[in-house]
């Protein structure tokens, strides 16, 4: 299923196509479950994605910007 959410890391929307169904994606708005629970076979990637909106590439560019003390 392709999802498009608001990046808040690179201010743009990003589509992914993510393997689950539109029954599946409307389960996330129950809240009865935790992310883990619900879709355990994604990626953690994909998992923020569906909480958050950050995409894989938001979070490139986050650590490229991070620097240790």
């Amino acid at each position: 299923m392709k999802i498009t959410k608001f990046d808040p890391m690179l201010s743009r929307n990003i589509t992914l196509d993510i393997p689950i169904t539109e029954e599946q994606y409307a389960s996330i708005s129950n809240r009865t479950k935790t992310i883990q629970e619900l879709f355990p076979s994604l990626s953690s990637e994909h998992r923020e994605f569906l909480i958050s909106g950050i995409s894989p590439q938001g979070w490139d560019l986050y650590e490229t910007f991070t620097f240790e003390n």
